[in-house]
């Protein structure tokens, strides 16, 4: 899910008017709230190591600087301090304690899941996409870009934490674009910035297409030899073509022996991941069928323009 959505802000630069989304320009936070909630996950970038902890910046609030023992970083015993802190590197920490007079902010990794990992990841890509266009429409409507924030996108994050939405902000601006009366119930007043928001939306978060490729190998050493390998690759076509009849066909293509790539240029990313993996299942059991082998060496995954 996070390649999908770098891939999509690499996708809305064009050569003439590029959001500068790869940077973490604080300007100004990107939450409404001045300092997060303990239990939030946020993430850091390590600034200072010690001998006992690790100072970082929160990317999210405007670099507020918060620390994290190297107690807090694993449950297990550290061999290495530099195996888990180096500076320059990006984490993603939980919120232990939170002074509002001092600005004391304690964090730990100890109890985070994977998932709570991937999700903060997620959502910290969504901000930066809807922190950029902020910036860019600062400069549309000559206003400071913390400013622009606090008539717009503060809002819209405020909005989407009510339970009846449960949206983040990046999603309710995508839903804009064919319901232009949720900005208005999100807070946005200006019927002017409204305008001229919807215009920059319709630029830049316009549906892109975007290619999905895997990567697996298929090999046949029974009496089939090199006809076993098609029958395994045609299996896969098979299956594609009967549960997507309408959709773009998915293309099987010869790297080099054993090595095949599977890919199609779509709109829907998730929907073609699941097709994607429906084919090669396909293939995998065709091939242990005649005697063959299959390898995944890659699962569907978004191309990258450099690819």
């Amino acid at each position: 899910m996070k390649t999908l959505l770098l891939d999509q802000v690499e996708a809305m630069a064009d050569e003439n008017d590029q959001l500068d989304v790869t940077e973490e320009v604080e300007s100004c936070r990107m939450y409404p709230n001045e300092l997060p909630q303990v239990g939030d996950t946020v993430v850091v970038r390590i600034v200072n190591v010690t001998t006992t902890a690790c100072y970082v910046v929160l990317l999210e609030y405007n670099n507020i600087q918060g620390m994290i023992l190297f107690s807090e970083f694993t449950r297990r015993r550290m061999p290495s301090v530099s195996k888990y802190a180096r500076v320059g590197r990006t984490e993603v920490l939980e919120v232990l304690r939170v002074d509002p007079v001092k600005k004391y902010i304690d964090l730990s990794k100890r109890n985070l899941q994977p998932d709570d990992t991937s999700d903060a990841n997620v959502k910290f890509q969504k901000s930066k996409i809807v922190h950029s266009i902020m910036r860019r429409l600062a400069t549309i409507v000559g206003k400071t870009h913390e400013e622009t924030c606090e008539a717009v996108s503060w809002p819209v994050h405020t909005y989407g934490t009510q339970d009846s939405v449960n949206m983040h902000a990046y999603d309710i601006l995508n839903q804009s674009l064919s319901d232009p009366s949720i900005l208005e119930a999100a807070g946005i007043t200006d019927a002017d910035v409204r305008a001229k928001l919807l215009d920059l939306l319709r630029r830049k978060l316009a549906p892109k297409q975007v290619e999905i490729r895997a990567e697996f190998e298929v090999t046949c050493y029974s009496y089939l030899g090199i006809e076993g390998v098609r029958q395994s690759l045609m299996a896969g076509e098979e299956f594609d073509r009967e549960n997507s009849p309408s959709d773009a066909p998915l293309e099987v293509r010869l790297v080099v022996p054993p090595k095949y790539t599977m890919g199609v240029r779509t709109f829907d990313a998730a929907s073609v991941t699941g097709r994607m993996k429906g084919a090669l299942g396909a293939i995998a059991a065709k091939a242990q069928e005649v005697g063959g082998t299959y390898k995944l060496l890659k699962t569907p995954y978004a191309v990258r323009n450099s690819e």
